[in-house]
């Protein structure tokens, strides 16, 4: 079976450009200038933390800073001019910077030959990772064994939701947990199988806290979760938090996922910058093939 890494978008995207206000500034009086503009500046509408803010220019021994103030859709031009009014700055004008911040560092470093000079922020997580043949044939696996185990669930019990989770060690190549979708049979409607299943770990892991000198850590470190559908923002969230260390799901869910870039608002969950831990994501890449019971695309898995 040949699985597909979901990522946040293609490595490959295209530059993509959002207009700017810069001005050049005296390096002396930088504090000056961006203390005004912290305090009177509105939020800024796109995240552009990628960006460099100063770019430095030597000329004739006097050192000034070439500013990105902010992007053109965050303020109006007059009310920008009121603004530095009074303030050392040369005439501002509008820039073109990149959009998004730059994949690879090769990228990054055309980009900035081009427009507006931005970071390259190390990030492995972005990167495409290789799976080995026997990481494949372990996804295979459990992939299938997830999809029979759901199958025969539904058979005998299909007042729940046919979406079934296995939490891996990968260590030991051992299943420790797994569970079903309980919504309906339960009537809470937080009894998601992602949440059941990390629940289920917590209370081994609360066993083995237990014994003398256990040594303490997060629910699910570098685990693997298989599970059938793409987890909704719920899901996806109380994976970052259990520090899990990949995902597979075999159906993409369009209107509510929360990893697919392409699925619902595009949160990305999984590798989301603003968040303090990524993990990688993979889905078969035929995933029409496996057999897996109807769930409606508008269900929070």
């Amino acid at each position: 079976m040949e699985f597909l890494q979901i990522g946040n978008d293609p490595l490959d995207r295209p530059l993509e450009l959002i207009d700017i206000y810069a001005t050049i500034i005296p390096a002396k009086d930088s504090r000056l200038v961006l203390e005004r503009l912290k305090d009177s500046l509105p939020e800024e509408v796109h995240e552009l933390s990628h960006l460099r803010r100063l770019n430095r220019i030597d000329d004739e021994g006097e050192i000034r800073l070439d500013l990105a103030i902010c992007s053109v859709d965050t303020i109006d031009r007059d009310k920008l001019d009121s603004i530095i009014q009074g303030l050392p700055c040369s005439k501002i004008r509008i820039e073109q910077a990149p959009k998004f911040p730059a994949r690879t560092k090769e990228q990054c470093t055309t980009w900035n030959t081009k427009v507006w000079p931005s970071f390259w922020r190390s990030n492995p997580n972005c990167l495409p990772a290789v799976l080995t043949a026997d990481e494949k044939d372990q996804m295979t696996y459990y992939v299938n064994k997830l999809a029979e185990q759901v199958r025969d669930k539904h058979k005998i019990h299909n007042k729940d939701l046919p979406i079934a989770t296995f939490a891996v060690d990968p260590d030991t190549q051992t299943i420790v947990a797994t569970d079903f979708d309980a919504r309906n049979s339960s009537g809470n409607p937080l009894e998601h199988s992602v949440m059941r299943c990390i629940r289920k770990v917590a209370e081994l892991e609360l066993e083995r806290r237990r014994e003398p000198n256990a040594v303490k850590g997060y629910l699910c470190l570098n685990m693997h979760l298989y599970t059938t559908h793409e987890p909704c923002s719920m899901c996806a969230m109380a994976m970052v938090h259990s520090r899990v260390g990949r995902l597979v799901y075999i159906r993409d869910m369009p209107q509510t996922g929360a990893i697919n870039p392409l699925s619902a608002q595009g949160y990305c969950i999984h590798n989301n910058a603003k968040l303090n831990w990524r993990f990688n994501t993979w889905k078969p890449q035929d995933d029409l093939q496996i057999d897996l019971p109807d769930v409606s695309d508008t269900i929070n898995a």
